[in-house]
């Protein structure tokens, strides 16, 4: 189960959607232009897997459940590196909408 949420100022009119955008391997959700993913087994991902996210433009893309180490996502013909360290197995990057494919290093 994922629970999305966001804080907006008063003055603010919230308009954020949150879009369930899970497969067989992370459940996730995309907010405005950021995707939370969380890798849906008890290990650490080492295998490589994609992520499809709508709309266009850069996301924030935040991925937890992977093993430690450099990964690379590519998308749209575009490469991106990230590291996850062994404490927080957590990825962070920016990167293009669209298919994301994860791949360790």
């Amino acid at each position: 189960m994922l629970n999305a949420m966001y804080v907006t100022g008063s003055s603010s009119n919230p308009s954020l959607t949150a879009t369930n955008i899970s497969n067989d391997v992370v459940s996730a959700t995309k907010m405005g232009a950021v995707v939370a993913a969380f890798v849906k087994s008890a290990d650490r991902r080492t295998a490589s897997f994609s992520i499809t996210t709508g709309g266009s433009g850069d996301i924030n893309y935040y991925i937890s459940g992977v093993a430690a180490g450099t990964w690379t996502a590519t998308v749209g013909g575009k490469t991106v590196t990230a590291t996850a360290t062994i404490d927080g197995g957590i990825l962070s990057f920016t990167a293009p909408a669209g298919t994301v494919t994860l791949t360790k290093n």
